[in-house]
């Protein structure tokens, strides 16, 4: 089969924007306008059809027209070994499409089984682009809280997905000290701390830009030491921007302890944005950054220029990178941006980079309540304890030793990501910090019944492998040999037509746009759609599982029905195993 025709049947998006192709040439060629013609792919009641075209997405016409644009449709649709079996009218849609099942199972199936699912199967994305994923705890209020937390998850997932593009990752966190994030989500992301060293050479660095640095100036100021890099009031800009000089009329206030004149060093952040002409406003830079502080002081470096320190050393000429992304709260959004413009005004060589944004919103408790949770690390043990205790009342005192502990942390880690990531990025997640078993909501639980259903495949397909070699059911045939029209069931076919057809758009839909063509700096990348089909694709999956018998006699006629289930099962819990890969999460091979 040919390389570009097995990358076309993965697409359900190419089929559909060929179909919307034909359809519009059917309402041309009869003089009728199509401006606002489109394709829906229906997501319930798939007896009734498979695509339609909404009836006011078509002028009115009668149905004797329609009738005759239907019967073309079905003789001319050739797209990509996909057939249109039936094209019809009714009265809520102007034309409903249902495609024929056995030869699109077939079609699609069996490249599923056969190759890797991948993005750059579809599309060569990244091409290698080296991007930095970068975090930083500077901004948080500590730390170690939920807010941070989330930063973290994110990050990876980004990361995950960003390779899965094509792209060659990198993620960093920056951080007040070196920190690891809570040992039960077993999530490893390199971490750059600011050093002593790191201070001293900031402060050469301010002294080396006070003299040549256009963009830098030294104002007399008052300083209150508390470490702020908000402008005092003594700060003054001149008509053209520029900060006033130690020899403009300033008033020069002196340190009430020392008695001695303080000199603050100020980067002029608007004038930059304005020579750069960089984006302004909704889609760009916060039109109130004016200046960015270096220090407090003569010997009190601003936290503004620690965090531009660390990402200089994360980037710089380390790495030779193309794109910068931050993960960071809403809260935080302000500050990042005066960070990424101060890295740009002081190593302008070594920033020619684009730095875009992916920012998210805070951690709010779902309810009032009196639990002890002040870290991230008391969340996620608050977890385990609720998993934990739900284990021991379904299995009693097996729950014990090293085997249940690394299952319910690889069950926690799940639960924890799934509660976080099934949030749309910029809105609030809100968590349950109940303690005990009442705490264990439903939202709380999605993770656990994602790695269930996956356990309980690879339980079946266990048994079906020892049940071959005691010799009560003969091996699995070659997947191509498999007729998988034997599957008639409509759960059947709401599984492959709603996630498996689909799946590889999802994927590609997730990274829909890194670094904006408009020149926007906010990245579109939709953390929470992996995520939200998995919770779906299980729901659906666990229900057909209860009601289908998979593993029958063995009798000649029942045998190939079998293969068929099999089979599909196995794609099934392909991209399930794929899907959680990209959280970062190792399916479970057991119950």
């Amino acid at each position: 089969m040919e390389e570009n025709e097995s990358r076309h049947m993965f697409l359900a998006s190419d089929f559909r924007a060929n179909l919307l192709t034909d359809v519009q040439q059917c309402l041309k060629s009869r003089n009728i306008s199509c401006d606002k013609t489109c394709v829906v792919r229906r997501v319930r009641d798939l007896q009734d059809g498979d695509y339609c075209v909404p009836k006011g997405c078509i002028p009115k016409v009668s149905n004797e027209v329609l009738d005759e644009i239907c019967d073309e449709l079905k003789e001319s649709n050739t797209n990509y070994h996909l057939k249109i079996s039936k094209a019809t009218t009714s009265r809520h849609f102007g034309i409903t499409f249902y495609l024929e099942r056995p030869l699109t199972l077939k079609s699609t199936l069996v490249p599923f089984w056969q190759s890797r699912i991948s993005h750059s199967s579809f599309c060569d994305v990244g091409s290698g682009t080296h991007v930095l994923v970068a975090s930083s705890d500077l901004h948080c209020r500590s730390s170690g809280d939920l807010e941070n937390l989330r930063s973290i998850v994110v990050l990876e997932h980004v990361t995950c997905l960003l390779k899965e593009a094509g792209y060659d990752v990198e993620p960093v966190r920056c951080c007040q000290q070196n920190k690891t994030s809570p040992a039960l989500l077993d999530i490893a992301i390199p971490s750059i701390a600011f050093t002593d060293q790191m201070s001293v050479n900031c402060q050469q660095i301010v002294k080396t830009l006070a003299s040549e640095n256009k963009y830098c100036k030294r104002s007399h100021q008052s300083f209150d030491h508390s470490g702020s890099d908000i402008p005092c009031k003594h700060v003054k800009l001149e008509k053209d921007g520029s900060v006033c000089g130690t020899g403009d009329s300033v008033n020069k206030p002196v340190d009430r302890k020392t008695g001695d004149q303080q000199i603050k060093v100020v980067l002029n952040l608007q004038q930059f944005v304005e020579d750069k002409q960089l984006p302004v406003g909704k889609d760009g830079y916060d039109k109130n950054l004016k200046y960015s502080e270096l220090n407090c002081g003569e010997d009190m470096i601003s936290d503004t220029l620690k965090e531009a320190y660390l990402l200089h050393e994360a980037v710089g000429k380390k790495y030779g990178t193309g794109t910068v992304v931050h993960i960071l709260p809403d809260s935080a959004y302000f500050s990042q941006q005066r960070v990424d413009l101060t890295t740009r005004v002081i190593w302008p060589e070594d920033h020619s980079h684009r730095q875009v944004y992916l920012v998210h919103g805070p951690v709010k408790s779902r309810r009032q309540t009196q639990a002890n949770v002040k870290s991230a690390a008391d969340f996620v043990q608050l977890r385990f304890s609720q998993m934990k205790s739900a284990a021991l009342m379904k299995y009693g005192e097996e729950v014990n030793g090293p085997g249940w502990h690394s299952t319910i942390s690889a069950l926690t880690s799940a639960g924890v990501k799934f509660e976080i990531l099934s949030t749309v990025s910029r809105s609030a997640v809100k968590l349950d910090l109940s303690e005990g078993e009442s705490g264990v909501g439903n939202d709380n639980r999605t993770g656990s019944f994602v790695m269930y259903n996956c356990a309980r495949l690879a339980t079946l397909f266990k048994h079906y492998e020892e049940s071959v070699r005691e010799g009560h059911y003969p091996p699995l045939p070659n997947i191509e040999d498999v007729d998988f029209s034997l599957l008639r069931e409509e759960d059947e076919w709401s599984l492959f037509f709603l996630y498996i057809f689909p799946y590889p758009d999802l994927i590609r839909e997730t990274v829909e746009e890194l670094v904006p063509a408009s020149g926007a700096i906010s990245t579109k990348i939709h953390t929470h759609k992996i995520c939200n089909l998995l919770i779906n694709f299980s729901h659906s999956l666990s229900s057909y599982y209860s009601r289908t018998h998979i593993l029958g006699e063995n009798r000649p006629h029942l045998l190939p029905l079998m293969y068929a289930r099999l089979y599909f099962l196995k794609i099934v819990l392909k991209v399930l195993s794929h899907a959680l890969s990209l959280l970062g999460i190792e399916p479970m091979s057991q119950l």
